[in-house]
């Protein structure tokens, strides 16, 4: 049940657009360099009040809320980059390339938080772009099965 809800939660902002995949590219492109900020910071933040929430709510034996949580949970990677002008730089030059521009930009995040901590990206690039063709497939037919 939590799988289908994450994943109803994550086509949400695709589901708006029947006929094409939304271009996420597009959108950043459009973004003012504050608006960027402002994305990537927000991104941050609710990942962490996320996790802290889940690990609150499980009173999990790992959570110590007097240790910052990126300290805690090696999984929350997106804090290994602490400047927010290098990931927005990484996720603008992704865009570039054509066949990113359906790559949901929460995934751009992580992409470009691996490229900047040395991490191989290519299988994971892959997959992103797998994962934007087949949410493109998903909305398409729930569209059509109401018609």
């Amino acid at each position: 049940m939590k799988k289908i809800s994450l994943l109803i939660l994550l086509l949400i902002p695709c589901l708006a657009y029947a006929e094409a995949p939304y271009n996420f590219a597009k959108y950043w492109n459009s973004l003012t360099p504050g608006e960027k900020v402002a994305y990537v910071e927000g991104y941050k933040t609710g990942v962490a009040e996320a996790v802290v929430e889940t690990l609150s709510v499980f009173h999990s034996p790992h959570y110590n809320k007097n240790m910052p949580i990126r300290d805690q949970i090696p999984a929350v990677g997106i804090f290994e980059v602490e400047d927010t002008d290098i990931l927005i730089k990484v996720i603008s030059s992704f865009y570039k390339d054509p066949g990113n521009s359906y790559i949901q930009i929460n995934d751009m995040i992580l992409l470009a938080r691996d490229k900047i901590v040395g991490k191989p990206i290519e299988s994971a690039l892959q997959t992103a772009r797998r994962k934007a063709l087949r949410a493109h497939e998903l909305k398409r037919k729930i569209m059509n099965k109401d018609k």
